[in-house]
């Protein structure tokens, strides 16, 4: 897996054979799904929204809305995810908005880097990504930004100590947050066979990585996929919305007419 920033890259599906496959469920707890998953012609991601009542899901569609326009109308990954940040600030200070509300976001959109087929990862707050391939099992594409994250990255407390602290979901970066917003930006070069997991930590928070990497492996194909995660969260506990997004490259990428 190749990952590299500060690269020139260009949105173009054309190239890739794509299958997609998105589950959400508000969960056994919540009244209401603040989670939006998207899926367009070469753009995936799921976004989860807070923010209370009135703000969390609109925060999210907001969010993962005006993304998908700007990558649609030729924007960089980056200028997107800026657009979208401006989009929910801009609605939170409306008279019909939320103080505070805001999303997280985590999206892959497929494109060019300078001929070679290259997914963007895009990633604000603690949704994740993951990809599962052939020979190399599950691997996670994205940090957490959480607060939580950041004391284990410096030595602080335990990865397992963190899946249990109760600020585990204070947020160090938020689409629309007016003193909290780092994206972060990769690419990756995706090969056949490839198959890429977007969810909103309703899913994370309750499986652990080991557990979705068994699911991987066993699941007939994605669709299965998507469906098992969220059906055995909802076995559960399922105190959140849980959202999940499974892409399947299912072909060589192919040359530009």
């Amino acid at each position: 897996m190749a990952l590299r920033r500060k690269t020139k890259w260009r949105y173009d599906p054309r190239p890739y054979l794509l299958q997609a496959a998105t589950v959400t469920n508000i969960g056994n707890v919540r009244g209401r799904n603040e989670d939006r998953a998207f899926v367009e012609a070469g753009c995936f991601g799921v976004s989860d929204g807070m923010g209370g009542v009135g703000g969390g899901n609109v925060a999210a569609e907001k969010a993962s809305s005006r993304f998908v326009r700007s990558i649609r109308e030729g924007c960089s990954p980056m200028t997107a995810i800026n657009d979208a940040h401006r989009e929910v600030i801009s609605v939170a200070q409306s008279p019909d908005g939320v103080s505070g509300m805001g999303a997280t976001l985590c999206a892959g959109v497929f494109g060019i880097r300078e001929q070679t087929p290259s997914m963007a990862l895009i990633n604000v707050g603690d949704s994740r990504a993951y990809l599962a391939r052939s020979g190399e099992g599950l691997r996670l594409l994205t940090r957490d930004q959480r607060w939580v994250q950041a004391q284990v990255d410096a030595g602080v407390i335990t990865p397992e100590a963190a899946r249990h602290h109760p600020n585990r979901n204070i947020l160090t970066s938020v689409v629309g947050g007016l003193n909290a917003y780092d994206p972060s930006i990769e690419f990756i070069e995706p090969r056949p066979g490839d198959q890429y997991i977007f969810c909103t930590d309703g899913i994370t928070d309750e499986l652990s990585d080991e557990a979705l990497e068994e699911f991987v492996q066993t699941a007939a194909n994605f669709e299965q996929l998507a469906h098992d995660l969220v059906n055995t969260v909802l076995e559960g506990a399922a105190r959140d919305n849980a959202t999940i997004v499974v892409v399947s490259v299912l072909d060589s990428p192919r040359p530009l007419p």
